[in-house]
């Protein structure tokens, strides 16, 4: 059964948000609701009747499983027996909107590394397309086309992921392209597995 359940979180306040209802096999639990934690990407299992999270489970499978095969010790049924009741949903705040995704400004990436490397059109295209969409950061994979591969591998931070075989048999031009890169020290925050390795004092 779906409906609409009020959570009352630490910092929000009351929310109403849309959840699954359980009956939980013991009476003192009551009704139980399964919906997608607020502010998070995974599930929460809630009490219906005082709004407050019991579990948080990564996928909405397991949160269903798991919603009526807990249970509580005597204290902490007690205090759910004290709590006072969640407010009504009309009184509950909406679910917040999450927040839209913005896309990273690669010519400001592009820019930025011109600054450091006079870049041609063709070059700076190059060191765009070598680039995520997503991210901004570099591709997790070297590109395959020539141009781009160079500049990958030249503002690789990362020097386990550098494909100097690779680069032995580019064309001149790009050669030259990765060369004039790779003279230089670029931020490790291109690399997402270098930059989680540098902070954790690894790298």
């Amino acid at each position: 059964m779906k409906k609409e359940i009020v959570i009352v979180t630490n910092h929000q306040g009351a929310i109403a948000v849309p959840a699954t209802i359980i009956v939980h096999p013991i009476p003192a639990i009551g009704e139980v609701g399964i919906h997608k934690t607020v502010g998070g990407r995974d599930w929460s299992i809630s009490h219906v009747r005082t709004g407050r999270r019991f579990l948080r489970h990564p996928t909405r499978k397991a949160a269903i499983a798991w919603a009526g095969d807990f249970s509580l010790t005597e204290e902490q049924t007690e205090i759910l027996r004290r709590t006072e009741s969640a407010p009504p949903l009309e009184e509950a705040n909406p679910l917040p909107k999450p927040e839209p995704k913005t896309r990273p400004d690669l010519e400001a990436i592009v820019d930025a590394v011109n600054q450091v490397v006079t870049l041609s059109d063709r070059e700076r295209k190059a060191v765009r397309d070598a680039l995520s969409s997503r991210s901004g950061r570099l591709k997790a994979n070297a590109p395959v086309e020539s141009w781009a591969k160079a500049a990958w591998n030249g503002l690789q931070p990362n020097p386990w992921k550098t494909q100097v075989g690779a680069l032995m048999f580019l064309p001149d031009e790009e050669r030259s392209l990765w060369s004039r890169l790779s003279t230089h020290t670029w931020p490790v925050a291109l690399d997402k597995d270098i930059e989680a390795l540098s902070r954790m004092g690894v790298a």
